[in-house]
């Protein structure tokens, strides 16, 4: 995933970086990247306290002088970030939740749930446990099971419980770890390797 930083007046992000009427976001970029390449673009307002990270896929690519301007189609799991950053440049009041640094990922995971096992991936990660996508119906508030995240030799395996659930065509499921200190050093050294590669933060 490729990491940016967007830093605009919140003027600028609703008269141009915003594209309202086609729901995309425009960047402009040094070099040129490869057509449905996945971006991750860190916002920050040059004149508001606000800032958040939206993921998203390069739909269109127009070369100037110099880099280019990339438009871009924010995932479905963005939007609320876009949401938040309109309502700020227009004035609204928006109360912001303090939480701790979340990453975001796309990591293949497989759950061990109800006697079987689910192959899904991860499209977040935290100090408190993860986000995963979840086909079909996801599993009840509390329900318990196992998770292994990441391929090969950098797997890691953990137990967590389900915390949070978003129905839709593919559902989401929030997992908080379980408060063993092993099982909580462990996803610690694995969160090390995830800031490590350069996952963007949201």
């Amino acid at each position: 995933m490729r990491n940016v930083t967007l830093q605009v007046p919140s003027g600028e992000w609703l008269a141009s970086s915003w594209r309202q009427e086609t729901s995309r976001l425009l960047v402009h970029l040094p070099a040129v990247p490869p057509l449905r390449d996945r971006i991750a673009v860190q916002v920050r307002f040059a004149d508001l306290p606000a800032r958040a990270t939206v993921v998203g896929t390069a739909v269109s690519v127009q070369k100037t002088s110099p880099g280019c301007r990339v438009e871009i189609a924010p995932a479905v799991e963005s939007m609320r970030a876009v949401h938040m950053l309109c309502a700020v440049a227009r004035g609204e009041q928006v109360s912001f939740r303090s939480r701790a640094v979340r990453y975001l990922v796309s990591l293949p995971a497989i759950v061990s749930w109800n006697g079987g096992r689910l192959l899904t991936s991860a499209f977040s990660v935290s100090e408190q446990g993860c986000g995963l996508r979840w086909p079909g119906h996801p599993p009840s508030i509390g329900a318990a099971l196992s998770l292994r995240l990441g391929a090969g030799r950098q797997a890691h395996e953990f137990r967590a419980v389900v915390c949070w659930s978003e129905p839709g065509g593919t559902a989401k499921v929030g997992l908080r770890l379980f408060t063993l200190e092993s099982v909580r050093l462990a996803w610690r050294r694995f969160l090390a390797e995830v800031e490590r590669s350069g996952a963007a933060a949201g």
